[in-house]
């Protein structure tokens, strides 16, 4: 078994972009992320953002090469594990989850892994609640459903009281028309129920870490806003003024993957019998390449919020990476802090690239610059040549 790793760090330049807000201030003006470091603000975009951003590129991969998804993590669904693993239960013939059955349990969890591929890198935390309490389904009686009624059903009602014309009996027929169960519950009735204090109370709680790490991106001066007013155009007047901050910087980020980690079964040690590995070398492959090209793609395309009218122009591209097969890839940061320069504390780190590219040592790490989108798109290919070569495929 190797340690197979890839680390990255990389410098964004950004222009006129909104990538990352942390809401209004009360006055309908965006406020931006803000990183205080010492007397001065810096701006930022949370690793959250960059995060969903490459799980979004690695559905998008694991669509076109088949790699096997499900429609939960499709959808990038924040209860996405909790859903698979009930579902992959009742497809493996458990009809309940409980603290009485551990190994079906287990079970479950790995076929997720098997049968998802987004589950498999992007890690989970699954806290099952009791029967009864949130987003579960009281199957025994058909009223429990029923008392559920569909978001559309709710604005229809909302929208029929505010109209005057439309009769008190025909908005209550719409409303009874329209009732449906929310769409979590309509998918659970394929899912394994879960157990209440009468036999033995929920699963336990189980948990993936993630495959990959991802670091907030940091300017490298402190921020600089400017604020920018518009209107939301109404044909029929009573226009609505609202202000939106923009931004420009450049940013330093770092981002890792254990990639060796990609199709293994964190609880294997519980279920007699069975290996770590939980995929074929060849589906571990895949996954593999595609989470790398998934984490490059978010670096040579960036995005995250507002992107819809204030897209950033992307003015600057460069950073090194790293791949290891003998241990976690280290990696050097684009940016350095310094608190005894209390006005300018965070500074660029001017040979974070030249120091990860004296890692390499062509056995066992292996490391690239790039200065562009070209150079980094070129990294791929070599990525998976020695991927391929060194596991043998």
């Amino acid at each position: 078994m190797k340690l197979w790793s890839m680390s990255v760090s990389y410098r964004l330049g950004l222009g006129f972009h909104a990538l990352n807000n942390e809401g209004s201030d009360g006055g309908n003006l965006m406020q931006p992320r803000r990183i205080d470091v010492g007397s001065a603000t810096y701006d930022g975009i949370s690793g959250e953002i960059l995060r969903r951003h490459i799980l979004k590129n690695f559905v998008g991969l694991c669509e076109v090469r088949d790699l096997p998804i499900l429609s939960f993590s499709q959808a990038l669904h924040p209860d996405r594990s909790i859903f698979a693993i009930r579902k992959k239960a009742r497809e493996l013939g458990t009809e309940k989850l409980s603290k009485s059955n551990p190994q079906e349990l287990y079970a479950a969890v790995r076929r997720s892994l098997q049968d998802c591929a987004v589950i498999d890198v992007g890690g989970f935390l699954a806290a099952f609640a009791e029967k009864g309490d949130a987003l579960q389904i009281d199957q025994q009686t058909e009223s429990s459903i029923e008392e559920h009624v569909a978001p559309e059903a709710v604005v229809l009602q909302s929208s029929q009281k505010s109209n005057k014309r439309a009769a008190p009996e025909n908005m209550a027929h719409s409303v009874k028309a329209n009732q449906k169960i929310a769409p979590e519950q309509e998918i659970m009735r394929d899912m394994a129920d879960i157990g209440g204090k009468s036999d033995g109370g929920a699963p336990y709680t189980v948990k993936r870490d993630s495959v990959f790490d991802v670091g907030w991106l940091v300017s490298e001066q402190p921020q600089d806003v400017a604020v920018t007013q518009h209107v939301a155009y109404r044909p029929g007047g009573n226009q609505r003024l609202f202000s939106q901050t923009m931004r420009s910087n450049i940013y330093g980020g770092v981002m890792r993957a254990d990639l060796h980690r990609i199709g293994t079964d964190d609880y294997w040690y519980l279920q007699p019998n069975t290996e770590r590995l939980a995929v074929s070398l060849e589906e571990q492959s895949s996954r593999q390449l595609a989470l790398v090209e998934a984490m490059i793609n978010s670096i040579a395309s960036p995005t995250g919020a507002k992107v819809s009218a204030w897209a950033p122009h992307v003015f600057l591209t460069e950073g090194a990476i790293v791949l290891s097969s003998a241990r976690t890839a280290p990696f050097v940061s684009p940016i350095k802090i310094s608190l005894q320069r209390d006005e300018e504390p965070v500074a660029l780190n001017e040979q974070y690239a030249t120091e990860m590219l004296g890692l390499a040592n062509g056995v066992d790490t292996w490391a690239w610059a790039f200065a562009d989108v070209r150079q980094l798109l070129d990294v791929l290919p070599n990525i998976r040549n020695i991927l391929h070569i060194k596991s043998g495929l």
